[in-house]
C-alpha cells in the first residue's frame, strides 16, 4: 500500500497534499471534453511537471474539477489505485486529509470522514447507495476496491442526493464501463495481477477482461484473496507479563484468516440516444475474528483466543441508461435488486469460527433492496442553471434467522425528491439544492426467528415514519485561475436505522450485548466548512476547517452492567454532538522528478453531556517524498517513494467509546486506549515491457503500536512488517 512519507513534520504543514489523481494545472475554467488537452494546447501531461486536473461527479451538481465545484471531493486512481493492495475500502480513502479507516484486519477497511462512520458515511457502487448492514463497526462495505476503476470521496454532508447515512460524506467506487469502438471495428484486452502481503499471508489474484464489437461491449473483473491470517510484531503478551494493556496473542494471530471471491460483469449497448447497461457485480467473503474465549466458570480452562466466523455474500444487478434527450440534458434512469446476506457465528465462550459455518451459525440476516432512480441533468440551457433533479423509491425486506435475532425482520420503504443546482456569476459559482424524503420502518415478528424478541416492545411502537427536508448551499470564489475559496452550508439527516430501533442481543462481534431504543428521533444536522484552495501545476495546497453540529446523534452507551456471561451491555441512546476540526493538505513538485507531499488533520467533538464522541480519529501527520523517472535503464515510469505516518496518543475517556469496557480490568488484557506511533513505509516500481513491478515494505522498523480505529487493538497489535509485491500484465 502506498503511504506518505518521511518528511520533517514542520515540512508536511508547510506544503504537502496526499498523492492522488487531482494534481492537476489548476487553470481549467471549465472540465474539459473527453480527449481534450490542455487550455494552452499541449497535450495533457506532456509536461512532467504539470498533471491534467480530475473530473469529478459525486457529490456536485454537475462534472467540475475542484477548484471550480464547493464540495470537497477527492480522487484515487490509475497508478495510485493500483499500487495499493488492500481488501479494504478505508486503506484507500485514508491518504486524503480528514479521511480515515476503521479498520479489522486487512479485509475490514471502513470509511471514517472527519470523525463520522459507519451508519454516517454512504458507501456507493457507481451512484446507487449499498447497504451492507453497516451498524456493525466490524462489518465491511461488501464491495472490493480492485474493481474500481476510480474512488471518489467526499467530504461533508452529502444528504441532498444520497439521503439518510450521508449526513458524514459519501465514497464512490466507480467501475470500469464496456467499451465501446465504431461500427465495424472490434476490441480485445486484459489485465492480469497477482500480489503478496506477508504482514496478513495474503494472495491476490485478479483478471479483466474486456471486449468490444462495434457498439456492443463487455468488461469483467474477478478477485481471488486468500489470507492466512494477521502478523504482529512477536512480543510478551498479557498472559506472559500480567499486564492488562499488553494483547491477549501476539505473532501469528490465529482465527484472523479469511478468503474472498468477488467479481464484477457489465454489458453495454452503446445507442444513437447513449449507452444502456447491464452489471452484476458479486461479494464473497468467509472470515474469522479473532476473540477472547474465556473459560466456563469453575472449569479451570486457561484463558485463550478463540474465532468467530462470518460469512458474507452481496450482489448487485442493475440496469442504466444515459440517454441524451437534446444537448442539454441528459435522463439517467436506474433499475437495481440488490440482495446482502450476513451468517455469523455465535460469540461469548466457545465463540464458532468460520469452519463451522453455517450449521453453527447463531445469526443469519437477509436484506433485499430493490431501488429505482431517475435523474434529468441539466445544462445552462435549463433557466441558466447547471444541475441535475430527480426522484429515488427504495424499498428494502429484511428477514433474521438464527436462535440469536440480534436486528428484528421488517421492511424499510423509502422515497424521496432532490435537486442540486449551480449557478455562475462571473468569478463567484454558487450550487444549491433541497431534498425531501419519506422514510417507513416496520419490525415484523414474523420475519424475526426468535419468539420472544419484542417482549418488551409495545405493538404500536413496531412501525416508525420520518419525513425529513434537507438542503444545501455552496459558493467557490475564483481569487484567480490558481486560486479559490469555498464555503458549504448543509442540512443533512439520518434515519434510525432498524437495528438502533429494535436490537435486541449477543453481538459477538463486539463482545457485548446491545439493546435498542424503538423510540428514536431522525439525526439531523448543520454543517459547515471553508477552504482555501491553490493549485498552478507545482505547487498546491488546500485547507479547510469545519463544524458540524448534529442534533440527536445516536450512540451505543455502556450501561456498567453485564449479562450472566459476564458481557458488557451497552443501551442505544441519542444527545446532540457537535464536531469541529481542521484538515491540510499540500504538494510541492521541487523538481520534474522530486515531490513532496502531507497531510495534516485533527477533529474533536462531545455530546450535550460533556461525554467525547465515540470513535475519533486522533491528532495525525502524513508525509511522502516519491521520486520519479520515465526511463531508468529497462524500467519505465520508475517511482520510488518514503514515507511517514504518525498518530497521536489517543484516550477512551467515555461510556460510549466501542470497547471501553477494556480500559478497566477485567478481562486481563488489551486497550480502547492507544499511545503515539510513527511508521515508515517504502515502496518501489516500475514497468519492464508490459509487465509492471511493485514492491514495498510497510512499518520498515517492525514497530509495536496499537491504531486508535482499529478494532483489533483489544487483543492484539497492528499489523507488523510487511512486504507487498505486485506483479501485473496488460495484453
Amino acid at each position: 500500500m502506498r503511504r506518505p512519507g518521511p518528511v520533517l513534520i514542520a515540512a508536511t504543514m508547510l506544503w504537502s497534499v496526499p498523492a492522488n489523481a487531482q494534481q492537476g494545472t489548476g487553470s481549467l475554467p471549465e472540465p474539459p471534453q473527453a480527449g481534450q488537452g490542455r487550455e494552452d494546447g499541449g497535450e495533457t501531461g506532456s509536461d512532467p511537471a504539470i498533471f491534467a486536473e480530475p473530473i469529478i461527479v459525486t457529490g456536485t451538481a454537475r462534472r467540475a474539477v475542484p477548484l471550480t465545484t464547493p464540495s470537497d471531493v477527492d480522487v484515487i486512481d490509475g497508478a495510485d489505485k493500483d499500487r495499493i493492495a488492500s481488501a479494504g475500502l478505508g486503506a484507500f480513502a485514508r491518504r486524503f486529509a480528514g479521511v480515515d479507516s476503521l479498520s479489522t484486519g486487512d479485509q475490514v477497511g471502513n470509511v471514517v470522514i472527519r470523525g463520522l462512520s459507519g451508519n454516517r458515511v454512504r458507501v456507493l457502487s457507481d451512484e446507487l447507495s449499498l447497504d451492507f448492514q453497516q451498524y456493525g463497526i466490524r462489518h465491511p462495505a461488501n464491495i472490493d476496491p480492485f474493481i474500481a476503476e476510480r474512488i471518489e470521496v467526499v467530504r461533508g454532508s452529502s444528504s441532498i442526493l444520497y439521503g439518510s447515512d450521508a449526513i458524514g460524506g459519501a465514497v464512490n467506487v466507480i467501475p470500469k464501463r464496456p467499451p465501446a469502438v465504431g461500427r465495424g471495428e472490434s476490441h480485445l484486452g486484459g489485465r492480469a495481477t497477482f500480489g503478496y502481503q506477508s504482514g496478513f499471508r495474503q494472495t491476490t489474484a485478479a483478471l479483466t477482461m474486456e471486449a468490444a464489437d462495434g457498439p456492443l461491449g463487455a468488461v469483467g473483473t474477478l478477485v481471488l484473496r486468500d489470507s492466512g491470517g494477521l502478523v504482529v510484531p512477536e512480543v510478551p503478551n498479557a498472559l506472559e507479563t500480567d499486564n492488562p494493556r499488553d494483547p491477549l496473542v501476539t505473532g501469528e494471530v490465529p482465527f484472523t484468516d479469511y478468503v474472498q471471491q468477488n467479481w464484477d460483469v457489465s454489458v453495454g449497448y452503446d445507442t444513437a440516444g447513449g449507452p444502456i447497461i447491464l452489471r452484476w457485480e458479486a461479494y464473497r467473503s468467509d472470515q474469522n475474528y479473532v476473540l477472547p474465549d474465556p473459560p466456563a466458570p469453575g472449569s479451570g480452562d486457561p484463558l485463550r483466543p478463540g474465532g468467530l466466523g462470518q460469512d458474507l455474500e452481496n450482489d448487485i444487478v442493475r440496469l442504466f441508461g444515459e440517454f441524451d434527450l437534446d444537448p442539454d440534458l441528459v435522463l439517467v434512469p436506474s433499475l437495481s435488486y440488490v440482495r446482502n446476506l450476513r451468517i455469523a457465528g455465535a460469540g461469548g465462550a466457545d465463540p464458532v469460527p468460520r469452519s463451522q459455518l453455517p450449521e453453527g451459525a447463531d445469526i443469519d440476516i437477509l436484506r433485499e433492496n430493490i431501488t429505482a432512480r431517475i435523474d434529468l441533468k441539466h445544462g445552462s440551457g435549463f433557466a441558466g442553471l447547471d444541475g441535475r433533479i430527480g426522484a429515488e423509491a427504495v424499498f428494502i425486506d429484511q428477514e433474521s434467522f438464527g436462535p440469536t435475532a440480534l436486528t428484528p425482520g421488517g421492511t424499510i420503504n423509502r422515497l424521496a425528491l432532490f435537486a442540486l443546482e449551480e449557478a455562475r456569476f462571473g468569478r463567484f459559482i454558487v450550487n444549491f439544492g433541497g431534498r425531501i424524503d419519506y422514510i417507513r420502518t416496520e419490525a415484523d415478528p414474523e420475519r424475526t426467528a426468535q419468539p420472544d424478541f419484542f417482549a418488551n416492545v409495545s405493538p404500536e411502537l413496531l412501525e416508525q415514519e420520518y419525513t425529513i427536508v434537507t438542503g444545501s448551499l455552496g459558493a467557490v470564489y475564483r481569487v484567480s485561475d490558481t486560486f479559490s475559496l469555498t464555503g458549504n452550508l448543509s442540512r443533512g439527516f439520518r434515519a434510525p436505522t432498524i437495528f438502533e430501533l429494535f436490537v435486541n442481543g449477543v453481538h459477538g462481534g463486539v463482545a457485548a450485548v446491545q439493546r435498542g431504543d424503538p423510540t428514536l428521533e431522525a439525526e439531523t444536522s448543520l454543517s459547515s466548512d471553508v477552504s482555501l484552495r491553490y493549485d498552478d501545476g507545482r505547487t498546491r495546497f488546500k485547507i479547510t476547517g469545519y463544524i458540524n453540529d448534529i442534533d440527536n446523534f445516536i450512540f451505543l452507551a455502556d450501561t456498567g452492567e453485564t449479562n450472566p456471561g459476564g458481557l458488557s451491555i451497552f443501551q442505544v441512546d441519542q444527545q446532540n454532538a457537535a464536531l469541529q476540526g481542521f484538515d491540510v493538505e499540500a504538494s510541492h513538485r521541487m523538481t520534474d522528478w522530486a515531490e513532496l507531499r502531507g497531510v495534516v488533520e485533527y477533529v474533536d467533538g462531545e455530546l450535550d453531556d460533556g461525554k467525547r464522541v465515540p470513535l475519533l480519529p486522533p491528532l495525525k501527520f502524513r508525509a511522502e517524498l516519491e521520486l520519479t523517472q520515465d526511463r531508468l535503464g529497462p524500467a519505465r515510469d520508475a517511482f520510488f517513494t518514503v514515507g511517514v505516518d504518525y498518530a497521536a496518543a489517543q484516550d477512551a475517556t467515555s461510556i460510549i467509546e466501542p470497547f471501553i469496557q477494556f480500559d478497566t480490568p477485567p478481562p486481563p488484557f488489551g486497550t480502547a486506549s492507544t499511545d503515539s506511533y510513527a511508521l515508515v513505509d517504502l515502496q518501489a516500481g516500475a514497468r519492464f515491457g508490459n509487465i509492471d513491478v511493485t514492491l514495498g515494505v510497510e512499518n520498515l522498523l517492525d514497530e509495536v503500536y496499537r491504531d486508535f480505529l482499529d478494532t483489533y487493538k483489544i487483543i492484539t497489535l497492528g499489523v507488523g512488517r510487511n512486504v507487498t509485491v505486485s506483479l501485473s500484465t496488460r495484453f
